[in-house]
């Protein structure tokens, strides 16, 4: 069971993080549920189309309104704009990326900036969901999410999926292709992946997500990986993103896939 008090806000990377975790243990035939202590955040979690993607095996739980000093609970949470879509390996949908990078264009205010940051956000949107579609073999669908807030000045794009994870991808192949890289730690092949693009199918592959963090890293961008069982938080340094003092979590809930968030600060 998972509660939701209150005041409750969730970003769009923990809600795809959430929508693939909850589907993934559906389709573990295991008994899931949610409960929601307010009403006006049940209706911002519909709002976000976060039940529209939610397996229908999932039992939900409302207490109804909630009331803080005699008022209801509403208007509380900030004001903000959440679009995810989801990513079937069975269907390809080209469209998505077009989708998710106007939903960013038609709200951020400054136009002359998103002129520039248009390529940035396509381009992301469209390696990391290509990734999806090539590597991560699953049947369960996967999730792109956009997030702006603030004006336009936070701006969070996040990629989920329930397949094979990254590095489980591929260590294998790196065995004889790439024995030295192999025998780097988990964060250090990571760095490596985002930095120089390293593939499973050899040297001169593999070079989607490198080039989502390449233009990512022009705007300064934050980057959080959440793989099998560890969690990474990078950020920029001289133009790259650099292995020194990164935040992580080991040891975390197991979960299926690869998880990952950019977040953009941006000066508009």
């Amino acid at each position: 069971e998972f509660c939701f008090a209150p005041y409750c806000e969730l970003t769009v990377d923990a809600m795809t993080f959430l929508l693939s975790y909850m589907n993934q243990l559906c389709a573990c035939n295991c008994n899931v549920s949610l409960a929601f202590d307010a009403e006006h955040t049940i209706n911002q979690f519909e709002q976000d189309g976060f039940f529209k993607y939610l397996s229908p095996a999932v039992t939900v739980f409302h207490a109804g309104s909630v009331f803080v000093n005699g008022l209801p609970l509403a208007g509380i949470l900030s004001d903000r704009i959440i679009k995810i879509v989801n990513i079937s390996t069975d269907i390809s949908d080209r469209t998505v990326p077009a989708r998710l990078t106007d939903a960013i264009l038609n709200t951020v205010k400054d136009k002359s900036f998103t002129k520039l940051f248009n390529i940035a956000a396509y381009t992301i949107i469209a390696e990391l969901v290509d990734n999806i579609l090539q590597h991560s073999s699953t049947k369960i669908d996967g999730f792109a999410g956009v997030e702006i807030s603030n004006g336009g000045k936070i701006i969070r794009i996040a990629i989920s999926d329930s397949g094979t994870g990254i590095l489980q991808t591929l260590r294998p192949a790196l065995i004889t292709e790439l024995p030295k890289l192999n025998r780097l730690k988990d964060i250090e092949l990571l760095i490596e992946v985002f930095r120089k693009g390293v593939s499973c199918h050899g040297q001169g592959r593999g070079c989607g997500l490198k080039t989502s963090a390449d233009w990512a890293i022009k705007f300064d961008a934050t980057l959080e990986i959440r793989l099998s069982n560890t969690r990474i938080a990078l950020f920029p340094d001289n133009g790259k993103y650099e292995l020194n003092n990164p935040i992580r979590f080991v040891d975390l809930l197991p979960i299926l896939g690869t998880h990952i968030c950019f977040t953009f600060n941006l000066d508009i």
